[in-house]
């Protein structure tokens, strides 16, 4: 177990955070549910200055205080405890290196600061350019889909030293150098571009193992480009054993996992409840955005609104006596007809429906038994014979068992 509680910092009155093994997770909730605040105390694990550099307080009377605590876990009986002092500073209950035993090399956190938006002043000496990382080159080649990254170059510079000098490339700049000659400085990268490169030139040295928390991914990117950079990101922390967070907004990056961890708050006493457990994309969009940006987790296709009743109440059923929490958000759709439900299933399967969901079609068994050849041929051959019959979109994993035994 390495957890951090947190108590009583800015909008969140408590939370429990247990930290994920290695490979990248999705954190998303509605703003100010405290995102950044629990970045900022995981960030304490290897930066001493975390709490000084990103939880602000203030030296006047009744002016952003906080008199919170953040406890470090790693048993019920090895932990540490960090409260403000009344100089500003946070100082824990105890000596300790209980840090040291989260097992992270390194945390990175990557925050929504200016850090990200730097662009570094050039004076070219054209004998000094030398080739750019080949995997921050490659990251930009696959995520932004254009070669001139392949022509990446850098520059030595003047030092750019003070208090974010690590994260704003010391005196490194970058430059694309076309084949014809012509130069292009940061100054000409857009928006988008040179946040990503702040960001990938940060991670490019992490060392395997290390804690990377990334506040706000989707910043200035396109939702294809913030697609194929979690893909890349996937690849990187598998490759190195690094665990990844990332928060974010976009529903366009949470609709490609199987599961995300959300933040919901009780308003009745500001606690905020961690869901982790295999939170489902449709939950978590339906907490954070608008109603037509949600997609279901689970999509029935019936023949009638008697068969549309019956299945509804089946899962009424089964969220009342299932004994772990059930956040599918499901929903039922009737067409018309066996022959309407099969070619429906079978002409919306990958595009009306994003991939994510899983669509199956619930069919009357007596009018399943003897399905018209030339549907069995089209389904290929994938009715069940059960109760209900159906046939559904079996590379879907998230759930399959979600409703076993259901009609029994």
């Amino acid at each position: 177990m390495r957890k951090v509680i947190i108590e009583n910092i800015r909008n969140i009155g408590s939370m429990e955070f247990e930290i994920p093994r290695s490979g990248l997770y999705v954190l998303t909730g509605e703003n100010g549910i405290g995102k950044s605040t629990l970045f900022a105390c995981l960030n304490r694990i290897t930066n001493k200055n975390a709490f000084r550099d990103y939880i602000k307080n203030s030296s006047l009377n009744n002016i952003d205080v906080i008199n919170g605590r953040v406890t470090y876990c790693i048993s019920d009986a090895d932990k540490i405890t960090y409260t403000r002092r009344t100089n500003g500073e946070w100082r824990p209950n105890k000596r300790d290196t209980i840090f040291n035993r989260f097992g992270f090399p390194e945390v990175i956190y990557e925050s929504t600061n200016d850090s990200r938006l730097f662009i570094q002043l050039i004076q070219l000496n054209q004998s000094s350019f030398r080739e750019a990382d080949s995997w921050l080159k490659d990251s930009l080649f696959t995520i932004f889909q254009n070669s001139k990254f392949l022509n990446l170059r850098t520059v030595t510079v003047g030092d750019s030293r003070g208090r974010y000098g690590s994260s704003r490339r010391g005196n490194t700049a970058y430059i694309i150098e076309k084949e014809d000659g012509t130069i292009y400085t940061e100054k000409n990268f857009s928006f988008g571009e040179i946040v990503l490169l702040n960001l990938l030139n940060r991670l490019k040295d992490v060392p395997v193992g290390a804690l990377i928390l990334i506040d706000e991914l989707e910043m200035a990117l396109h939702p294809s480009a913030q697609v194929r950079f979690v893909n890349q990101l996937k690849d990187y922390a598998s490759d190195k054993h690094l665990t990844i967070i990332i928060s974010t907004h976009s529903p366009s990056i949470i609709r490609i996992f199987k599961s995300v961890i959300l933040l919901e708050k009780d308003i009745s006493n500001d606690e905020v409840i961690v869901i982790n457990t295999k939170c489902p994309p449709a939950k978590a969009i339906g907490a954070i955005a608008m109603q037509e940006d949600t997609s279901p987790d689970i999509v029935s296709i019936l023949e009638d609104d008697m068969a549309k009743y019956m299945l509804d109440e089946m899962f009424n059923v089964y969220r009342r006596i299932t004994e772990k929490p059930f956040f599918l958000e499901v929903k039922s759709l009737y067409v018309g007809g066996y022959s309407n439900v099969v070619n429906f299933y079978l002409d919306s399967s990958g595009y009306v429906f994003h991939e994510t969901t899983y669509l199956c079609a619930v069919l009357d068994f007596r009018l399943t038994a003897k399905p018209k050849k030339s549907l069995q041929l089209k389904c290929n051959n994938r009715f069940s014979c059960g109760f209900p019959a159906s046939i559904s979109n079996q590379n879907w994993t998230k759930n399959q068992k979600v409703v076993p035994q259901i009609s029994k």
